[in-house]
């Protein structure tokens, strides 16, 4: 499941951030598999994945977020308007640090080659 959210939506409605709070509280104390991951450690796992019993030790979910002013950050980044033969022709967007695939990535084609599985 997707989680997008903005830290101006949660600092300009407080109740909302009680609410996804009490709402993660109680997602963590009932499933024991349950992972909050950045959309890098998501793509991380779709090239290498592993099952439940080996998320908890998969390197990429060990890493912890950085703020935005150290070097891992990314200097430019890239707003790629991309479809893929999955998504029949629709265009998605994608942004990257690194330079835009040529096809949008995709379950069985990750890197965005435009492989057909």
């Amino acid at each position: 499941m997707g989680m997008f959210l903005h830290a101006a939506w949660l600092k300009k409605q407080p109740e909302m951030l009680d609410a996804l709070l009490f709402w993660l509280d109680e997602v963590l104390s009932t499933y024991d598999d349950v992972y909050l991951v950045t959309m890098s450690q998501v793509l991380a796992w779709m090239q290498s994945p592993v099952d439940s019993s080996g998320a908890v030790k998969f390197p990429a979910w060990k890493q912890k977020c950085t703020a935005l002013d150290t070097e891992s950050t990314c200097v430019s980044s890239q707003n790629c308007q991309l479809s893929s033969p999955q998504l029949g022709g629709i265009k998605q967007r994608l942004q990257t640090c690194n330079t835009c695939p040529s096809y949008y990535p995709w379950v069985g084609d990750v890197a965005g080659q435009g492989v057909q599985v």
